[in-house]
């Protein structure tokens, strides 16, 4: 836990933050929820042994930059907002190459591993659809 409270501190959102609690059920990841009385966050570190460190970072600060224009351009807000940390990065790198991210929590939503329904797979190709003509 102290490595958390580490990664913690790169995040001007995190300060005065308490401890984070596990979340989820997820078998790759390590992920956390943060609650502030500002409002609550997920801290995820994304497992190095699985996935490239830099590879992941690049690829997903060129989507996270989307995200971000599209969210600014259409008012629209596809995914939860991944935040940056102190130095403008999406990702926090720890001692041993993880890299950590911090996205906001919608309390009440779900996501899922695999599609319960057909509705919510629609839905799903639906809002990718959007993104991807953007």
């Amino acid at each position: 836990m102290h490595q958390v409270k580490k990664i913690l501190q790169s995040y001007s959102q995190l300060l005065n933050c308490k401890t984070p609690k596990p979340f989820g059920d997820g078998h790759i990841n390590d992920t956390y929820l943060v609650e502030l009385p500002a409002g609550q966050f997920i801290l995820q570190r994304v497992n190095n042994k699985i996935f490239d460190t830099p590879v992941l970072i690049s690829n997903l600060s060129f989507l996270f930059n989307a995200l971000d224009k599209y969210t600014k351009t259409t008012g629209k807000l596809l995914t939860p907002a991944v935040l940056q940390n102190k130095n403008g990065n999406f990702h926090t790198l720890d001692r041993q190459g993880a890299a950590w991210r911090l996205m906001t929590f919608y309390p009440g939503c779900r996501s899922y591993a695999i599609s319960p329904n057909k509705d919510i797979s629609y839905k799903a190709a639906m809002a990718m659809g959007r993104f991807r003509l953007f």
